[in-house]
């Protein structure tokens, strides 16, 4: 027995021993060898929420400090995609120029790594980039001292005027082949529909009468235009082929009607009616008929937009204290909010593959309608990103189709 006590004695005094000793040559090691510090790495473009299409090439430039770096790798949501290798790591410094084409429309998660000599790894900050889909924007904006049309692209790049001179125009809407209509105010104080080719020529009037005509959106067909008009008194919603010929009057009564948008099988029409006292979105068949309420609030809605779908129309409504997107199916069931600006959200519409919707918030530096800018977002809501940002009026925005065009007009 006392032979055991005395094998585990010696045991223990070895174990102690061990243990001393990796604590002394710890202690030896921080003491005299060098100290190796985790290598500095920091990305210099692009900044953190920046945008960028679907399919253009993201350029990443990012600096790494101190030596011994051997090379930089970029990774994007968790996945290393790309590296790049110091040919001096002894010099110290080492900068690198990465390329990411962008993919899968959302929010993605950057970063770079800097891996020196002794196998010590830094990792820089994360961005989160967006990737909007590819396309173009059109708008509405007093920037030039009058509304005229821009165009840019969804990532709010290249803002220019869809044509030259000093076509003065809002509302603007597209046909599938790039034909434009739009609102514009004639010499008499009164508005009209017109018409432009997809490549800036063939400028006529569609209306030309007593009575605002205004909110022109094409069928998806390209063979005719709905629009809202006070020409029997107060304001309705009537249908005119691409030429311009015979109204048609969809809507009948003594309140207003407006703001109409299209199925998109053409068949039908949603529209915002002022009746009962109360402002809500209906809809109605293309030959007038069948008429059917979708929303019954005692809050203002309005500025529907049908999706590409068919499934859903999105639209504006107070019921929360201020003007904010709002989601309904395309029978008025699931009545969803979106947004949530301090000051407000209207005016939305949707992207031609109905996963995003295009709008307008009052986040501008100008006041009332001049605070407004343009803003794009998932379908489903979830974040917000601002395209516009000035003291102007940026308003109206819609999907563009179609060629840019550079022809200069001016309304006679």
């Amino acid at each position: 027995m006392r032979s055991e006590w005395k094998g585990r004695a010696v045991f223990l005094i070895i174990l102690i021993a061990i243990a001393y000793g990796a604590f002394v040559a710890l202690i030896w090691k921080d003491a005299v060898l060098p100290k190796r510090e985790t290598p500095l790495i920091q990305i210099a473009s692009p900044f953190d929420g920046a945008l960028v299409r679907e399919g253009q090439e993201l350029i990443v430039h990012s600096v790494a400090i101190g030596r011994g770096v051997v090379r930089i790798e970029l990774w994007v949501d968790g996945i290393p995609l790309t590296a790049t290798v110091n040919p001096h790591p002894q010099e110290g410094g080492f900068s690198a120029t990465q390329r990411w084409k962008a993919e899968g429309c959302g929010r993605h998660i950057l970063f770079v790594r800097a891996c020196d000599e002794a196998g010590q790894v830094g990792t820089s900050p994360s961005l989160s980039i967006t990737v909007v889909p590819e396309g173009k924007i059109a708008f509405a904006t007093n920037r030039d001292g009058f509304y005229r049309i821009y165009t840019m692209f969804t990532d709010g790049s290249e803002q220019v005027a869809f044509a030259s001179g000093k076509v003065k125009g809002r509302e603007p809407s597209f046909a599938s082949d790039g034909r434009l209509a739009f609102s514009s105010t004639s010499q008499d104080g009164t508005d009209d529909i017109w018409l432009m080719e997809a490549d800036g020529s063939g400028l006529r009037k569609l209306t030309d009468d007593s009575a605002d005509d205004h909110d022109p959106v094409w069928s998806p067909d390209g063979e005719a235009i709905a629009f809202s008009s006070d020409l029997s008194g107060r304001c309705q919603v009537y249908v005119m082929d691409k030429e311009g010929g015979e109204r048609l009057k969809l809507t009948q009564g003594g309140t207003y009607a407006g703001q109409p948008t299209w199925s998109p099988d053409g068949l039908e029409l949603a529209f915002t009616s002022e009746r009962d006292g109360n402002w809500d979105i209906y809809k109605v068949r293309a030959d007038g008929t069948g008429l059917v309420r979708l929303t019954d609030h005692p809050a203002k809605d309005w500025f529907p937009a049908w999706s590409p779908k068919g499934d859903k129309i999105a639209f504006v409504s107070n019921r929360g204290g201020t003007y904010q997107i709002y989601v309904m199916g395309a029978d008025g069931s699931h009545q969803t909010k979106l947004t949530d600006f301090p000051s407000g959200a209207e005016q939305p519409d949707w992207s031609p593959d109905g996963s995003w919707i295009v709008f307008i918030a009052y986040t501008g530096h100008g006041k009332r309608f001049d605070a407004r800018e343009i803003y794009l977002m998932p379908a489903d809501g979830g974040y917000q990103l601002r395209l516009t940002d000035n003291a102007c009026d940026d308003t109206e925005p819609t999907w563009y189709q179609g060629p840019g065009a550079a022809v200069s007009h001016e309304l006679p």
